[in-house]
């Protein structure tokens, strides 16, 4: 987490961790911060007896903590149930940010539940959390993957999301594997240039030049891939370090969110 916090009530010296994204917080503006940037985030590994008693026992917030416990209790209780309090305890939020917010819940809510699993890991693989991520994706194949319901895009979706998580990793054939699987489920030019993309950073130039001619690739293809190759290796040097090749895949990656909201 980064910026400056102006604190309310005093950050306490125990923190409360967050396992999901590796981190420690230490005040009641954090905990909002975390609410407020980090909604795919929010289950039961946080909204837990463990975070109401920090609340109450290291922020001395005892009445907060007694709302959180009471919204426990109840059956149909929301995220809303949980984080509304907390934004009030000190006015987080603006009445605009939190109708967005609102929007958001509502929205959140009325996905289903591999839907928002999903945006559970693509949130994890936002905030740098990679191995978590894979889990999330791991147990949507293990769980939705045979599904005749679940449209092949989104298991390939998951695949290239899956794929990009292992990119930053350094784990190349986990990545290949992933983006191979994605490219044949979706077959879209973006996911042909990840999965050739991947394919170059794993493999010798004779075996990329071969898969090249065994897809049929076309000439305006292979022009585009040279030209995003050619960009890392622009400064010749006698040998490339492997992590510029996965740099390039990790902007490859940001390219595909931001063309496909997946």
């Amino acid at each position: 987490m980064s910026g400056y916090i102006l604190c309310q009530i005093p950050r306490t010296s125990v923190p409360y961790y967050i396992e999901s994204i590796s981190t420690n917080i230490y005040s009641i503006e954090e905990l909002c911060y975390f609410f407020h940037h980090n909604l795919y985030l929010i289950d039961k590994t946080i909204l837990n007896q463990t975070l109401y008693l920090w609340i109450k026992e290291q922020l001395g917030l005892k009445k907060l903590c007694q709302k959180l416990q009471s919204a426990e209790e109840k059956s149909t209780a929301g995220i809303r149930d949980f984080v509304y309090p907390v934004f009030k305890e000190i006015n987080y939020l603006s009445y605009e940010d939190m109708k967005e917010y609102e929007n958001q819940v509502a929205k959140l809510e009325k996905e289903l539940p591999y839907v928002r699993l999903k945006m559970k890991g693509d949130c994890l693989v936002e905030n740098g959390m990679y191995v978590n991520a894979l889990k999330v994706y791991q147990e949507l194949l293990q769980e939705y993957e045979d599904a005749d319901r679940i449209p092949a895009s989104f298991i390939g979706n998951i695949y290239h999301n899956a794929g990009c998580a292992y990119s930053y990793l350094f784990q190349k054939e986990e990545a290949l594997e992933c983006f191979e699987k994605s490219y044949h489920l979706l077959h879209t030019e973006e996911a042909l240039h990840s999965y050739l993309l991947s394919f170059y950073n794993g493999k010798t130039s004779q075996q990329y030049q071969r898969k090249l001619e065994e897809l049929g690739v076309e000439e305006q293809t292979k022009q585009e891939l040279q030209k995003k190759i050619d960009a890392v290796l622009k400064e010749e040097q006698p040998s490339i370090p492997d992590s510029e090749i996965d740099g390039m895949i990790a902007r490859m990656v940001k390219e595909y969110h931001r063309s496909t909201g997946s």
